[in-house]
């Protein structure tokens, strides 16, 4: 730009959890730091990790816990910082985080709101499906009359709200990451011995919030029919969620106890997912899933539903194969024929990573996000 001034921005999220949405927010505002035309800041509503690495990258943060502070205290205190900091560009990530921002960046005047879309809400029961579903309500209202722009992680996600909004305040803006820091520190003999897996087993997995939008009942139910045809299979699941203990009943109910592990919330997802043969995503929607482009990144072969972004990603039998959601005979085909020839599931996993490298750097992620402020704010 040729103004001597720069941009305001400040990201809004929530932070509670550490899933797709809160790391491409920090690989995100980490890209943005590094803009000398931006000055980047961010409200969090939750101590932990967001936050601490926010702080680590000398990302000035307020923290703000939603704990302590209702939903009017927390507009109220959000409102404030808007005013004082004289914000010029507010960026949301979650619907909750939509409706407050949205309310109090229009109320305090700054000039431009954007939101990123990175996928399906998650489900809830009892009295937190209520107040998610005012809070959905509110947010399609806020989006609606108060945003100037929706960043949605992929095409097919965007076609669906150029439709709602009739074309308008729509850009696709794929999620991407950054391939320096993707790496395994440990060999995939150790991570295996680590884990009481003998190095000759074929291995499978995948990583994520277990949540019912991931699909895993799918990923399980394959693995009963895979039983037969690859009796040493083994089966790591990484991550932690409101579904654990339900699909923890699934494994014994199948009778594959022996064959499934998980893994709970680890430090070390990388090692886990570079010492699998696959690496399986069974999901019934996505935007473009974190996880996938990690397991790409780090050059192991994909099997995935055919949902949502992931087929922007993922060309079948180029670069991964690809099954339609909730078809477990699909999925346990594919994985056996990969794990059936593993110098081209190998191959395919080469070619998938010259994509990633292309298509779905955190580098050119960070400069669209720039393009797209510097028009606002013009």
């Amino acid at each position: 730009m040729k103004s001597n001034r720069r941009i305001k921005v400040l990201h809004l999220i929530s932070g509670d959890l550490w899933a797709g949405a809160e790391a491409q927010a920090e690989m995100l505002l980490s890209w943005l730091k590094r803009n000398p035309e931006l000055e980047v800041s961010a409200i969090i509503f939750n101590e932990g990790r967001l936050s601490q690495k926010l702080k680590s990258l000398d990302i000035p943060v307020y923290l703000l816990d939603e704990k302590r502070n209702n939903s009017l205290l927390l507009f109220m205190k959000v409102r404030k910082i808007l005013s004082k900091d004289r914000i010029q560009i507010l960026h949301t990530h979650r619907y909750k985080e939509n409706v407050i921002g949205g309310l109090a960046g229009s109320s305090s005047g700054v000039p431009c709101l954007v939101q990123t879309v990175h996928g399906l809400k998650e489900p809830f029961r009892g009295i937190r499906k209520m107040k998610a579903d005012l809070y959905n309500l509110l947010d399609r209202w806020t989006t609606r009359f108060l945003f100037d722009q929706m960043i949605l992680v992929s095409s097919q996600q965007c076609g669906r709200f150029e439709e709602r909004l009739n074309g308008r305040r729509t850009v696709c803006i794929h999620n991407g990451v950054d391939l320096q820091k993707i790496k395994a520190n440990k060999s995939r003999i150790e991570v295996r011995r680590n884990l009481g897996i003998d190095k000759d087993s074929p291995l499978i997995g995948t990583a994520g919030r277990l949540v019912p939008v991931k699909g895993l009942n799918y990923l399980l139910k394959a693995t009963k029919l895979m039983q037969s045809e690859s009796p040493r299979l083994k089966v790591l699941i990484i991550g932690d969620g409101p579904e654990r203990k339900s699909l923890e009943d699934t494994v014994s109910k199948l009778g594959i106890d022996s064959q499934v592990i998980f893994t709970g919330e680890r430090e070390d997802v990388y090692d886990l997912i570079s010492a699998m043969d696959l690496f399986v995503l069974p999901s019934l929607s996505e935007g473009i899933p974190m996880a996938l482009l990690e397991a790409i990144a780090l050059e192991v072969p994909v099997v995935a539903s055919a949902v949502g972004g992931i087929p922007e990603v993922i060309i079948h039998q180029s670069t991964g194969f690809l099954v339609q959601p909730k078809e477990e005979q699909a999925l346990a085909d594919a994985c056996l024929h990969l794990l059936g020839k593993r110098a081209s599931a190998k191959a395919l996993a080469r070619e998938a990573k010259k994509t990633l490298k292309a298509k779905f750097s955190a580098e050119t992620m960070a400069q669209k996000v720039s393009q797209l402020y510097e028009v606002l704010a013009a």
